[in-house]
């Protein structure tokens, strides 16, 4: 017998893995999911939480809205950096331990794909 957990293990906790939710006009895409009926990757999820951040102090003036634009600014300049780093190792198995560390650990930061085994395949196809 599966309990609640396990059964929405994978499934995007706003849909319940249908990819759609009710509105006035009838079934529409879940905007957590984009309709794919899984939860949005970390990479996703960081980048929205940094525009909420942002748009909240974006009207702030003061020296701790100036703060926080520099803030993302760095942050999604780090990311990017992450990213090409990423994509030049290439994906695993990698001729070398190093080429494979630096991979592993850019992954790990940016979340873009699923550590082995949760997805259940060999699948290292990138996150939506």
């Amino acid at each position: 017998m599966q309990t609640q957990e396990t059964s929405l293990q994978g499934k995007c906790l706003t849909c319940l893995g249908t990819g759609e939710v009710g509105s006035i006009n009838g079934p529409v895409n879940c905007t957590d999911c984009d309709g794919t009926g899984r939860p949005p990757r970390r990479h996703l999820l960081t980048e929205r939480r940094i525009r909420e951040i942002e748009t909240r102090f974006r009207s702030d003036a003061t020296q701790a809205g100036i703060d926080v634009t520099w803030l993302a600014f760095e942050l999604r300049r780090a990311r990017e950096a992450l990213m090409k780093i990423l994509t030049m190792t290439g994906e695993p198995p990698l001729q070398g331990k190093t080429a494979s560390q630096l991979w592993h650990t850019a992954n790990n930061v940016l979340g873009v794909y699923e550590p082995e085994g949760l997805r259940g395949s060999d699948d290292k196809t990138p996150a939506e």
